[in-house]
């Protein structure tokens, strides 16, 4: 359903999306942007008069089984930051899946950590490198 104070956008918007999408108009994709934002403060402004007009009508006689709701309903609410694993590779993208984000950081400590043995600890050195390639080439 879209709000009454939308529609004043919309067919502006949908002409625009349809322009940029044909054939990638750069002053149709600045003219997107500035609308996409204009309803973004306007859905804003929506959702914050809302909430005022909530609390405004809270007071010591809402009945008990009201606030129980509304807390209930407040509690249901999604998280306004997604928690992400994400991190800045070295060539300064960042990483999109959980897997990618841990190849990175693999691959990053495998760099920073490696062993410096000597010549008493040859045989380690060999089956830890030999061990360090199987894992890498597995992963890939």
């Amino acid at each position: 359903m879209i709000h009454r104070t939308y529609k004043n956008y919309w067919p502006k918007r949908e002409h625009l999306l349809q322009s940029h999408n044909l054939n990638d108009n750069t002053d149709a994709r600045i003219e997107l942007n500035k609308i996409n934002a204009e309803i973004k403060r306007e859905y804003c402004s929506i959702k914050q008069s809302n909430w005022q007009d909530l609390c405004k009508s809270l007071d010591y006689k809402t009945p008990n089984t009201r606030l129980w709701r509304l807390a209930k309903k407040l509690d249901k609410i999604q998280p306004q930051v997604e928690n992400t694993n994400s991190i800045i590779g070295i060539n300064g993208t960042s990483t999109v899946n959980d897997k990618e984000t841990a190849d990175a950081l693999g691959n990053y400590y495998s760099e920073e950590s490696k062993l410096a043995l000597g010549r008493e600890n040859k045989k380690t050195g060999r089956a830890t490198r030999k061990t360090n390639q199987i894992l890498q080439g597995s992963s890939q």
